[in-house]
């Protein structure tokens, strides 16, 4: 019974990280700002246009510094799970909807507010 469990914990682990390797090295853009909007894969697999976003601003807690969206609407924009439980738990510090966290990017705050202000109309 032990080493039916040891394998399948070994099979899990494998599997866990597989998954967290690919989404360190996929390909695919995790953050994308442009003309039509953000797309922030972490939050949503859809662009959130510049129109339904209120206002955006750095935001920092203790060494992190995270740039914050306040929407229009932000319940058109659910967020995916579990960035979505985090920033519904961090809501009476940050002050907005959808907190864009840089971790797994290569870009800075000050890239990230530079490419902002450019496109936000």
């Amino acid at each position: 019974m032990i080493t039916i469990l040891g394998w399948a914990a070994v099979l899990i682990s494998a599997l866990l990280a597989a998954v967290f390797a690919s989404s360190i090295f996929g390909r695919r853009d995790i953050l994308r700002i442009g003309p039509t909007g953000i797309l922030f894969r972490s939050w949503s697999n859809e662009i959130i246009p510049w129109s339904e976003i209120t206002s955006v601003a750095p935001w920092e807690f203790g060494k992190h510094t995270n740039v914050v969206l306040s929407l229009r609407n932000p319940l058109d924009f659910p967020g995916k799970q579990p960035a979505a439980f985090f920033a519904r738990a961090n809501r009476s510090v940050m002050p907005g909807d959808v907190p864009i966290q840089l971790t797994f990017t290569d870009q800075t705050i000050a890239a990230t507010m530079s490419a902002i202000e450019k496109f936000r109309i």
